[in-house]
């Protein structure tokens, strides 16, 4: 992620995790993150969110789906994804760019 992009434009990035907030900090720490990640271990958010993956076949059972979100600065969902298969990650270009169109709308 280029981070310095998404800052340009007045925006904060934050990533959510249902993992134990050891394991939070143990992934931040390996991969340097320097934007908050933020705990989610009730499930509360990722429920309300329409992330959350209740499957009682899975050993995990309910676990989020890996999702991108922009919200507005009045708090309004502006674009969503939901990734497939949680081992991908969305395109970093395209999330700048649904960034760039709530923040300078065309």
């Amino acid at each position: 992620m280029d981070l310095p992009k998404y800052e340009s434009l007045d925006t904060q990035v934050l990533g959510v995790s249902v993992d134990h907030i050891g394991a939070q900090k143990a992934f931040a720490e390996k991969l340097g993150l320097t934007y908050p990640l933020l705990d989610d271990f009730s499930r509360d958010t990722v429920q309300k969110y329409g992330v959350m993956e209740t499957d009682p076949k899975s050993v995990l059972f309910r676990y989020s789906k890996r999702a991108y979100f922009v919200i507005d600065k009045q708090g309004i969902v502006r674009y969503k994804h939901i990734m497939d298969d949680p081992g991908h990650l969305l395109d970093s270009e395209a999330i700048l760019a649904e960034v760039t169109n709530v923040v300078k709308p065309h």
